[in-house]
């Protein structure tokens, strides 16, 4: 989940959508917050563990699936997450070694990983990120100050080297209010499908369950809001890496 703009409801999507993977898939699905301006994933999620990444990278003893499912959070679909660093213990940011020593223990214990990433995409961990990522999704709201952080958004991975990337992206378009959006969303929708696939648009309608700002269950979301989030899981899925005899 990226875009330059905050505020969008990118740590929305990450939880519901990584909800949506959790219990349809049946298996281990983890979803990370690494925002590095003190992200709020695990705050929507509902905290059962005090401990984070860096805690988790810090502990050369941590091999085990027990061992990493000490530092995350459950919920009933049974999505995990990893929240990020505690700024109120520590000063230490989560950097692209750190990145890369968590991505090779969540290989060897979860089928999909969701990366929920803050605003800033001109660093060492986030050229990290990128490079392991499979497939994004670019999280946008119905606003014109939204939409032009997009713009920017796609063409900072397009002049960086993530064209391949790109295609293999899925665009969200999020209501996060009530009312009539200051943009005419179809128009918003011709004009990215420039870009990206049409078939790749999404847009997630305003649902007064994650409005409230507390913890996302995915039973209580509107049944179309729970359409959505499937809609978005296939056409993910449907990018990822095939493995041998599928």
């Amino acid at each position: 989940m990226l875009n330059l703009k905050g505020g969008v409801g990118k740590t929305v999507v990450a939880e519901a959508l990584g909800s949506t993977f959790a219990h349809v898939r049946g298996d281990r699905v983890l979803a990370v917050d690494l925002d590095t301006d003190y992200g709020n994933l695990v705050d929507r999620h509902g905290r059962q563990s005090s401990l984070g990444i860096i805690d988790l990278v810090s502990d050369p003893s941590v091999t085990r699936y027990l061992d990493v499912r000490a530092h995350t959070s459950m919920n009933d679909c049974d999505l995990e997450v990893l929240d990020g660093p505690d700024y109120a213990r520590t000063d230490r940011p989560v950097d692209r070694d750190d990145f890369e020593r968590a991505m090779s223990i969540f290989k060897e214990h979860y089928s999909l990983v969701v990366m929920d990433c803050g605003t800033g995409l001109k660093n060492t961990m986030m050229d990290a990120v990128l490079r392991e990522s499979r497939a994004l999704v670019v999280v946008t709201s119905a606003s014109i100050d939204a939409m032009k952080e997009t713009d920017m958004t796609l063409e900072w991975l397009r002049q960086s080297g993530y064209q391949q990337l790109l295609d293999s992206t899925v665009l969200v378009i999020n209501h996060t209010e009530r009312g009539k959006p200051n943009v005419e969303v179809p128009k918003a929708v011709e004009q990215w499908s420039r870009q990206i696939r049409s078939e790749r648009i999404v847009v997630l309608p305003f649902d007064p369950h994650i409005h409230e700002g507390k913890e996302i269950i995915l039973e209580l979301l509107s049944k179309k809001s729970q359409r959505r989030y499937l809609e978005i899981a296939a056409m993910l899925a449907d990018m990822f890496p095939k493995t041998v005899g599928e």
